[in-house]
């Protein structure tokens, strides 16, 4: 019996081409083949091997978007609850100073780290999610080969950025890491850990778009409603 190869589009071939979609094998000539393999390498005397009804390249998108959306639902989920925990502060900073005269002198700052969780991380998840306010009239005006042209730009501009962000975001954090913020008594350098959060999930999520349009599956759309 000979073993014919799988093709990268899912076509097998010995004087006549079969495809395999789902759990039907579809022949394209005039034969009509029967669903139950041993039959058909019987007749054909075909062995189809390492069938895959998808192409490698939507496999590896999918488990790359797997990934990326779990970062984005997680960025999302702690700045909400920095965003909520604040809005409680600032309440009982409130009912302190005016109620019970003893303001709470440590919500200031407390409030600079979560206002710095709420703004980078929002903006890594807004990357991913295309969701960042944009000009995009020059973009919807030209031809698509253009329009092309332009995004990839954009997302190559991005990914370089957030890349630096990294970069230099970690060199801050360590450099300030073994100093303290007055009045709580933590490192420093956790003001400037979401700085550097958000600088790897941008580059990773811009990495992600570059790949997506490279292969011919990018799905945003520009929108200026």
């Amino acid at each position: 019996m000979q073993e014919i190869p799988r093709h990268s589009g899912g076509f097998f071939t010995k004087g006549s081409t079969i495809s395999y979609l789902g759990s039907d094998l579809v022949p394209t000539t005039k034969y009509t083949y029967q669903r139950s393999h041993p039959v058909l390498c019987e007749r054909f005397q075909i062995r189809i091997l390492n069938v895959s009804t998808e192409p490698e390249s939507s496999t590896f998108l999918k488990g790359m978007d797997s990934v990326f959306d779990l970062l984005t639902r997680i960025c999302q989920l702690v700045a909400g609850i920095a965003l909520v925990s604040m809005t409680v502060m600032f309440a009982w900073l409130v009912y302190g100073r005016y109620v019970l005269n003893d303001t709470p002198t440590w919500v200031e700052q407390v409030s600079h780290l979560l206002l710095m969780v709420i703004a980078f991380l929002g903006a890594a998840a807004g990357v991913r999610q295309d969701t960042h306010l944009s000009v995009v009239l020059f973009r919807t005006s030209v031809p698509s080969a253009v329009r092309t042209v332009f995004v990839f730009v954009t997302d190559f501009v991005m990914a370089g950025f957030g890349g630096f962000m990294f970069w230099y975001g970690l060199e801050l954090t360590k450099f300030k890491w073994n100093t303290l913020i007055p009045l709580i008594q933590i490192s420093e350098g956790l003001r400037s850990l979401p700085l550097t959060i958000c600088g790897a999930l941008v580059f990773l999520f811009s990495t992600g778009h570059l790949i997506r349009l490279l292969l011919g599956r990018d799905e945003r759309k520009d929108s200026i409603e």
